[in-house]
């Protein structure tokens, strides 16, 4: 058949009709649909859009409920419906009226935080509500012991974290004043430490369809539907955050203030004023996906494998309760800059180890997490990019809550006069305060007890130190006794940075005829120190023309009537002589050092022995029972100065 004329354009008409409308629906996929679809995949490892429970978690409960008009109420405004699944900011929404609900209670009790998955599968549409309290949900305020919400009304998958040796619960509520829902099913898994321990608005013998030992299956969970924030793709890219696609609230939602600000009243925890350089420790890994949710509870990372600056400021709960935390961070150095919370700290090796919440995006940023009760943790600041910043500031936020400080390995090493000083002499002692490292140490403080039989003469700090950290130090006068006590504000870790990383003092004593000379001097600071075993140092000697003799024995004891019955004994070990008319009995026994009183006792089948010594009153007293129970010796020495101490 010979071919119309006219074939060939109606084809070609056709084919870019079809080309045209590939791409006009190639277009809409890039632009709307969420990450995680093949068109909107990120380079990255970015967050996922849902939370699936892990496969093999433990089920703890499932089972069937409804919310009818016979369950409990609450009279208040809805949870805000953020679209993010286990969101662990609370913030209300919607109109006040009764709502219905079901509440589950649950026990962890590990002593440690547990990660707890929720599976709701909602047979009323998007009607219903979960969120997770600790240690459970306060009908007259729905954000007063919030720790998650499902982001998302109808069937949800999300998850969230319980503290150790707590009570948790979760709400089910019905979404609007007056909304029931004819069926629903929750399940609820976690590691076999957490148990169900009941329920309200359902009655006793709740029907278990799953019990304690089976498995969470793992799948793509229900829709994510109903949310009360718009998911919109960003046009271009921000560059406080990585994220390609943010949650747009409605125009008349306004976020309450205390979720963008510490709550009027709470009390101001610590301002610090920081900086990162080359002075500061290092870890080398990627970074925090940079979700745009701020106190984003989620950790994943992005990005290349480079060696980051970093701070670490460590906090301590002292409440028996949780408390919530909120940081606000601003800098002078832009968008290279991230915050993250971790207890009971950060692990450089691995940044999502002890995670907790993450500032969601660089730069100047508010956010907010939850801490455990009676917890350390601590807050990291470090740089993107490998960029330095000369400047910023961490002002933290919270309830019963004290800055610990940073966390580096302080030492002091001690010297003095080796064997027998002369009698009636000066002693010199040679103190070194030094930081080992990582980081710098603040408010670092030395102190030192004179020993019994010395007085103080003078101190000499011997070594530069930076304008600004001059250690002030408190001293008896001379010729008087009691502590030596010095404050040094800043003392860094690493050299080059034109601060000194130790400082050296001379410490010069009197020491009386028959002193003995031992001499302690410790170091701590504001922080966590790693290495406390180096915190002191002790040197010991003896003066000639009276007591000090014994060997390793520091402390000597004789009684002021009979004056062979004499306790020798060393008040670090514990190793003890004590001759008892005649016998010498030795052994290894308990040392307590509580300022200047050190005591001694040492419990045997055979025999007790007991001792007291108050150092700066120069006296003491002990006993030997043998068997324990019947006296045999006893010693009182009100002067211990002026011992003999002889015991073969």
């Amino acid at each position: 058949m010979p071919r119309s004329p006219n074939a060939s354009p109606r084809w070609s008409r056709l084919l870019f009709d079809l080309l045209f409308g590939t791409f006009l629906f190639g277009l809409f996929l890039l632009v709307w649909l969420p990450p995680g679809s093949a068109s909107s995949a990120p380079a990255t490892s970015g967050a996922p859009t849902t939370v699936t429970p892990v496969q093999g978690t433990g089920i703890i409960l499932n089972t069937s409920g409804s919310i009818s008009t016979t369950d409990l109420t609450f009279n208040a405004r809805r949870h805000f419906r953020s679209g993010i699944p286990g969101d662990r900011n609370c913030q209300v929404f919607g109109a006040a009226g009764p709502r219905y609900y079901d509440q589950y209670f649950f026990y962890n009790s590990s002593p440690s935080p547990q990660k707890v998955s929720v599976v709701f599968t909602s047979n009323c549409g998007a009607n219903t509500y979960e969120a997770a309290y600790s240690p459970s949900f306060n009908p007259a305020d729905i954000c007063a012991n919030y720790l998650a919400g499902a982001g998302a009304s109808g069937s949800t998958n999300w998850d969230f974290i319980a503290c150790g040796n707590s009570t948790f619960s979760i709400l089910v509520y019905g979404l609007e004043p007056g909304v029931t829902c004819g069926s629903y099913q929750l399940v609820v898994g976690g590691s076999t430490d957490i148990g169900f321990t009941g329920s309200t608005g359902s009655p006793p013998g709740m029907p278990v369809l799953g019990v304690p030992g089976g498995t969470i299956q793992g799948s793509d969970g229900g829709p994510f539907t109903r949310t009360d924030a718009t998911r919109k793709r960003l046009k271009r890219a921000d560059d406080a955050f990585d994220a390609r696609h943010v949650y747009v609230p409605p125009p008349e939602f306004v976020p309450s203030p205390d979720h963008l600000l510490p709550q009027a009243g709470t009390t101001l925890v610590a301002s610090i004023n920081g900086s990162l350089d080359a002075s500061d420790q290092t870890f080398t890994g990627p970074q925090h996906f940079r979700s745009g949710t701020v106190g984003d509870a989620n950790c994943f990372t992005q990005g290349p494998v480079v060696t980051h600056l970093y701070d670490q400021y460590f906090f301590m709960n002292d409440s028996p309760v949780s408390q919530r935390i909120t940081v606000s961070f601003t800098s002078s150095c832009g968008f290279t800059t991230y915050e993250a919370a971790y207890s009971p700290q950060f692990d450089p090796t691995s940044i999502c180890t002890n995670y907790l919440a993450g500032a969601g995006r660089s730069g100047d940023v508010t956010w907010q997490f939850t801490v455990c009760p009676n917890t350390q943790f601590s807050l990291v600041v470090y740089n993107l990019g490998g960029f330095a910043c000369p400047s910023y500031t961490l002002q933290v936020y919270g309830e019963n809550v004290r800055l610990v400080g940073t966390q580096t390995d302080v030492a002091v090493t001690k010297t003095g006069p080796a064997g027998t000083a002369t009698a009636s002499g000066d002693v010199t002692y040679n103190i070194t305060v030094s930081n080992n490292g990582p980081a710098t140490a603040s408010n670092v403080v030395l102190t030192d007890m004179l020993p019994p039989g010395t007085t103080f003469e003078s101190l000499l700090l011997t070594s530069p130190v930076a304008p600004g950290s001059a250690p002030q130090c408190t001293t008896p006068p001379p010729g008087g006794t009691g502590t030596i006590t010095c404050t040094i504000p800043t003392l860094p870790a690493v050299p080059g940075t034109g601060m000194p990383t130790s400082l050296q003092f001379e410490l010069a004593l009197h020491a009386a005829p028959g002193a003995t000379l031992t001499n302690t001097a410790t170091v701590s600071f504001q922080g966590v120190d790693p290495n406390p075993a180096n915190n002191t140092s002790t040197t010991s000697g003896g003066t000639t023309g009276g007591g000090g003799g014994g060997g390793s024995f520091d402390i000597c004891l004789q009684d002021d009537a009979k004056s062979s019955t004499v306790l020798l004994f060393n008040s670090q070990t514990g190793d003890y002589r004590f001759c008892c008319n005649g016998t010498v009995v030795t052994g290894r026994g308990t040392v307590i050092t509580k300022g200047s009183i050190v005591t001694l006792d040492h419990l045997m089948p055979d025999r007790r022995v007991q001792a007291t010594v108050d150092r700066s009153a120069f006296k003491g007293s002990a006993s030997l029972q043998s068997p324990p129970g019947k006296g045999l010796c006893t010693i009182s020495d009100r002067d211990i100065r002026n011992n003999t101490c002889t015991c073969p």
